[in-house]
């Protein structure tokens, strides 16, 4: 994953056109992105490799959240008590 970030890093300073995919990622992954510019970014994707690795570790960022925030088994009691208490305490 890491590899992913740095190769973007890499492509940034390369290509002038690459320092524009990272304002449309979340839009462009979740499906909500206009047509033309979902057009435009694909074709752009194709043709460079550094940022195709990058949107797929951002995909793999989004997915393991997702399932971090869902998880199969509930929170112990206790450790929802402490959690909740360090917000009220830090927030």
């Amino acid at each position: 994953m890491i590899e992913g970030v740095v190769n973007y890093v890499k492509c940034l300073l390369r290509l002038p056109g690459c320092r524009q995919v990272h304002r449309l990622l979340f839009d462009y992954v979740s499906g909500t992105l206009p047509p033309e510019k979902h057009a435009k970014l694909t074709a752009h994707l194709r043709d460079c490799p550094l940022c195709l690795e990058y949107v797929e570790t951002y995909r793999l960022t989004l997915q393991t959240c997702k399932e971090a925030c869902h998880p199969q088994e509930p929170m112990p009691p206790e450790l929802e008590a402490r959690l909740l208490e360090f917000i009220k305490k830090e927030l």
